[in-house]
């Protein structure tokens, strides 16, 4: 649907009929908005177990003709997204609370087309702080300690300034690797482990990017592009065991990305990913 975008530029949401309908779903019935328009990131077929709602690639005289019977000149507004909560997993042994778009089932909420890399892209930037503790911690008695990596000297220019707009910081960072806030790309690094990079990894639970400039966060969208430099050349890779803060009990094998620079000739601290 993608590919003929160019023919077929919007997308028709069909309800197929079936005995006991989810009433959001049949609300969504004959709705026609543009194949870019983010509610299908969130909303495009299947929303749920059992469900049978299909999405329909139309040219743009399919939908004029179908907004005339509507008695409209143009296309629908796309239905506001309201979140709730859920929990999954109720009778296991880590019940877990997740957010997700009323009417569509846990696990549901996203385009199967666009977002294929996105379940596999690292959680938003988590550790980094906890990395830079440790690195001022001692070394083990019979550990030799390295060289300390030259500093790669950058211009200021590639700063973001204080109150950058995230999704459009986000975007230049994508662009970086070769992919769009649309489509990820499969990332190999100088070890050669393979890496999704995606818009999720700056997205929250909600899938939106304020996040970015809240608190110490908004530091991490001034230098992301050194963030992007950082993973495509470290200085160092670490390997460490983390908690898993989502199932209990359980570790998972993370990498940090490390890289010391200096802006204009000035020592900035060394980043991470």
């Amino acid at each position: 649907m993608v590919a003929v975008k160019h023919l077929n530029p919007y997308w028709e949401y069909d309800h197929t009929s079936i005995e006991h309908p989810r009433l959001e779903h049949k609300a969504w019935d004959g709705l026609i908005l543009s194949a870019d328009d983010p509610w299908w990131d969130t909303h495009y077929p299947q929303n749920g177990w059992g469900c049978r709602c299909r999405v329909y690639a139309i040219s743009e005289y399919s939908a004029r003709q179908a907004w005339e019977v509507k008695g409209k000149s143009g296309l629908d507004t796309s239905p506001p997204i309201e979140w709730e909560e859920k929990t999954v997993g109720s009778k296991g042994a880590s019940p877990r609370t997740v957010q997700v778009p009323k009417g569509i089932d846990p696990g549901f909420s996203y385009n199967p087309g666009k977002a294929y890399l996105e379940p596999l892209t690292v959680p938003p930037l988590s550790g980094a702080d906890a990395v830079l503790n440790q690195r001022n911690k001692p070394w083990p008695t019979d550990f030799i300690k390295p060289a300390k990596s030259k500093p790669t000297n950058v211009s200021s220019k590639i700063i973001n300034p204080p109150g950058a707009v995230p999704e459009e910081a986000v975007a230049e960072y994508l662009e970086i690797f070769g992919a769009t806030m649309d489509q990820g790309v499969a990332f190999t690094d100088t070890a050669g482990s393979m890496l999704a990079i995606t818009k999720a990894l700056f997205q929250d639970g909600k899938g939106e990017f304020k996040w970015l400039t809240s608190g110490k966060k908004a530091e991490r969208l001034q230098y992301i592009n050194l963030m992007a430099m950082a993973l495509i050349e470290p200085d160092e890779i670490w390997w460490v065991w983390v908690k898993d803060h989502h199932e209990k009990g359980k570790w998972r094998l993370k990498r940090r990305y490390l890289r010391a620079f200096t802006i204009d000739g000035e020592q900035v601290t060394t980043h991470a990913l």
